[in-house]
Order: structure tokens, then C-alpha cells, then sequence
């Protein structure tokens, strides 16, 4: 962060598609941001959920990956 501006962030998760992922989409988006914009976080939350491509496996559904992917994105 460098003059309450978003100057370089790194997201990365697992068990949102086939092997680990950055999500680069969601990167662009959040770089040079205010960080405290309103409405970010779940705008940033949004595209967090659009840029994962879970699997439903016996263990979880991919609506429910795609949906703890925006809450393990805002904690």
C-alpha cells in the first residue's frame, strides 16, 4: 500500500480448480485502488467467485468452493 492506494497484491487458492491458481484477473483489479473504496471488497469478492472454475467432487459442490472462495478472499 502506498498512499492509501493498493500498489501490489498476490492472490493465490487451491481447490478452486485443477491445481493452485493466482488470480490475476482479481490482481488487475484491486491494483492502484483506494483501500478504502467502498464497495470494493465485495466488487473484489465478485470476481474472485467469476474467476474460479471449482469441480463438485464427494467432498464439496463447486457452487459451495465458488462461494467459501469470496469468504476466504475477504478474512
Amino acid at each position: 500500500v502506498r498512499e492509501n492506494k493498493i500498489a501490489q497484491v498476490r492472490i493465490a487458492m487451491g481447490s478452486v480448480a485443477p491445481t493452485p491458481i493466482r488470480l490475476t484477473v482479481v490482481e488487475g483489479f484491486l491494483e492502484n485502488k483506494e483501500v478504502n473504496s467502498n464497495g470494493l471488497i465485495e466488487e473484489a469478492i465478485n470476481k474472485v467467485r467469476e474467476e474460479v472454475d471449482p469441480i463438485s467432487d464427494i467432498r464439496a459442490s463447486a457452487e459451495y468452493r465458488r462461494y467459501v472462495s469470496g469468504i476466504l478472499f475477504k478474512r
